[in-house]
């Protein structure tokens, strides 16, 4: 555990380096209340990790992303491991099972928030990025 803490806050301070100078936009007004959540989320051991991430360090991670479609689709990657996604769909209707539901809500909340997109909106990009033949296409 403090390894991985010790490991967050690195990717934290290199966070705040690259976002030195605050991105244009909507994101704006909250990178730096982003931030700080991060560096006091960090610091309570008992914060949730998905995929080895906190939420807060999520919405770091996009912060510079303009498209929804792009954010959804690096936060996909980096909270669910390749083998979660194998096999899966977006809502879990038809033959294949759904996602995890936890992440994937967790996913849709930090897009809605710093993107506000509808949630049928983010799962019809989900549902686009899980199909088969996405997998054959450029990453």
């Amino acid at each position: 555990m403090k390894e991985t803490l010790r490991h967050l806050s690195k990717e934290i301070d290199e966070l705040k380096q690259d976002h030195s100078s605050p991105p244009s936009g909507a994101l704006t007004s909250t990178s730096a209340s982003i931030i700080s959540n991060a560096n006091t989320e960090q610091k309570d051991q008992t914060a949730k990790l998905y995929n080895g991430y906190t939420k807060e360090q999520l919405k770091c991670k996009i912060m510079g992303i303009k498209e929804y479609g792009r954010a959804t689709k690096l936060l996909l990657r980096l909270m669910f491991q390749e083998q979660e996604l194998q096999g899966r769909s977006a809502t879990g209707f038809g033959r294949k099972p759904a996602i995890n539901n936890l992440k994937k809500d967790v996913l849709c909340d930090i897009i809605q928030e710093l993107y506000h997109c509808s949630r049928a909106n983010i799962h019809r990009k989900l549902a686009d990025i899980l199909k088969p033949s996405s997998c054959h296409r450029e990453k």
